[in-house]
C-alpha cells in the first residue's frame, strides 16, 4: 500500500470514493475536493492499492478563533466543502474533514492507516 499526497487528476475518482460513501446530499463534489487538492495538498491524502486508489482522507488548518466561531456545522467550518475561507497555512487547529474507503476495500484498515498519518502530519506543523 502507498500512502500519497492526492493529485489533480485523482479528483475524479475521489469524488466517486465519496459517493459510495455517503448518503445523497452528504457527500462532498468534485468541485469541493478539487478545491481541497489545490488549496491544501498536504492534507489531502489518497491510499494506493496495486495502482489504483482505494481509499482517502482530507483536513485543513483553521485558527482558532475561526473554528470557536463556526464550529456549529460541517458547512460553516469547511467554507462548504470547499475550504477557502477556512483553511489557514498558519492555523493552529489541524482539522480531518473525512475519511473514505471505497466498499470493496472497507474492514482491512486503511482508514485507520491514513488516519495515522495525518496525526503525523499535525504533530509535524
Amino acid at each position: 500500500m502507498l500512502i500519497r499526497p492526492a493529485l489533480p487528476d485523482d479528483v475524479p475518482l475521489l469524488a466517486e470514493i465519496e459517493q459510495s460513501a455517503w448518503p445523497p446530499g452528504m457527500a462532498s463534489t468534485a468541485d469541493e475536493l478539487r478545491s481541497r487538492v489545490a488549496l491544501f495538498p498536504t492534507g489531502q491524502l489518497v491510499a494506493e492499492i496495486g495502482g489504483k486508489v482505494v481509499a482517502f482522507a482530507t483536513a485543513q488548518r483553521v485558527r482558532q478563533a475561526f473554528f470557536t466561531a463556526n464550529q456549529s456545522s460541517f458547512p460553516a467550518v469547511t467554507d462548504h466543502g470547499r475550504i477557502v475561507g477556512s483553511h489557514a497555512d498558519d492555523g493552529d487547529i489541524y482539522h480531518l474533514i473525512g475519511v473514505c474507503v471505497l466498499h470493496s476495500h472497507q474492514g482491512f484498515g486503511l482508514a485507520r492507516v491514513l488516519i495515522d498519518r495525518q496525526i503525523e502530519i499535525a504533530r509535524s506543523l
